[in-house]
């Protein structure tokens, strides 16, 4: 038996019959009978031995889910182990093959991708198109990211299970003339917050500038929200046309080693502007944000909690849009420090208020 995520809840009492699957697994179960014996043999060898069994670690074990014995058993790996060039299982066990431990040993004629190629150089790489790419906006530029809520159980009517329903989003704003600010929404109880949200969101856009993303998933929750709102669908699908999305820039134009061959935005805003990393807040990524919503919408806590919760969810995904801005700023000024043919640090830049070059035009 399963969830069946083709429910669709409509409110009121669940259907139980539609919300969960049952599948027949008879014939997969007699098939793997006759390797439970040898496999509890195996089992019961290792619970004896006085030693770990000698697996070297490999994407085994982050599959389903991470071992949490992976520190333990990789603590004796070099910290440029093979393992972290991009290209999952298959480059792994190749270079591993090969006898190659690190990326390092890797021979400079051996084939790789762009990324894989960007890793073992190790070095920071500005791309010649980074400048034309950031110029690329338009004024006054808005700064948004969404947290959503995706449970098993739906929640609203009108839901499916795991549907992402946005709950919360934070829009930092910057004119032409470098003016920061900021608007927020964060639903505070367990209604439906769809529709209040896309119209404070479609007052907060308004109808001129670019809407800076960090990859494609704004694009996802909007679509969904046009779809549930067909009333506001119009207003969101134009939107959707005016979203920019800064991902695809730096992936395109922009590396820095202590990427480690993630353009994560939780890696890469701490490599370029170290002063915005996330390790000051309560609430430091997605998952936890909405564990943390659901607390407080539809869980049994206090005001002061409450209030503290909401102050934790407000800061982090503040912090998310804020720092796009940054990382904006902080990637014009390394195109003024790569076209001047000299480097500096980011952290020095901006703490002598190097004012990064205009982009795009306004409106």
């Amino acid at each position: 038996m399963h969830v069946n995520t083709r429910y669709l809840y409509l409110g009121g009492s669940y259907d139980l019959q539609q919300l969960f699957q049952e599948e027949d697994l008879t014939r997969e179960v007699q098939e793997r009978q006759s390797d439970i014996p040898a496999r509890l043999s195996g089992m019961r060898q290792i619970l004896a031995s006085p030693m770990p069994p000698a697996i070297e670690p490999d994407h085994h074990c982050r599959s389903p889910y991470e071992c949490p014995f992976w520190e333990h058993c990789t603590k004796g790996k070099p910290d440029r182990w093979v393992y972290y060039l991009p290209g999952g299982r298959y480059a792994f066990q190749r270079m591993t093959a090969l006898g190659i431990q690190t990326i390092d040993e890797i021979p400079s004629a051996y084939p790789l991708k762009l990324l894989q190629q960007r890793v073992k150089d190790n070095v920071e790489w500005v791309g010649p198109g980074l400048q034309a790419a950031l110029a690329t906006v338009a004024y006054p530029v808005h700064h948004l990211d969404f947290e959503t809520l995706g449970s098993a159980i739906p929640l609203y009517p009108n839901t499916r299970p795991y549907q992402s329903v946005p709950f919360q989003w934070s829009n930092h704003i910057e004119t032409a003339d470098g003016q920061l600010r900021h608007e927020a929404y964060l639903c505070s109880d367990s209604r439906d917050p769809r529709e209040e949200l896309a119209v404070a969101l479609l007052e907060s856009v308004g109808k001129q500038g670019s809407i800076c993303t960090y990859t494609g998933y704004e694009h996802g929750v909007l679509t969904g929200l046009a779809h549930a709102l067909p009333h506001l669908r119009s207003d969101l699908d134009h939107v959707c046309d005016r979203l920019w999305d800064l991902h695809t820039i730096v992936k395109a134009h922009y590396y820095h080693p202590a990427f480690e061959g993630s353009y994560s935005i939780k890696r890469v805003l701490p490599a370029v502007v170290p002063h915005l990393a996330y390790d000051d807040l309560e609430i430091q990524e997605g998952v936890l944000a909405s564990l943390r919503f659901h607390r407080i919408a539809f869980g049994n806590t206090d005001s002061a909690e409450r209030a503290r919760i909401r102050k934790a969810l407000l800061r982090y995904c503040e912090r998310d849009t804020f720092g796009m801005v940054e990382l904006r700023r902080a990637l014009a000024i390394k195109t003024c420090a790569n076209t001047s043919g000299r480097s500096e640090p980011i952290s020095r830049a901006l703490s002598r208020n190097l004012s990064p070059p205009k982009w795009g035009t306004e409106g």
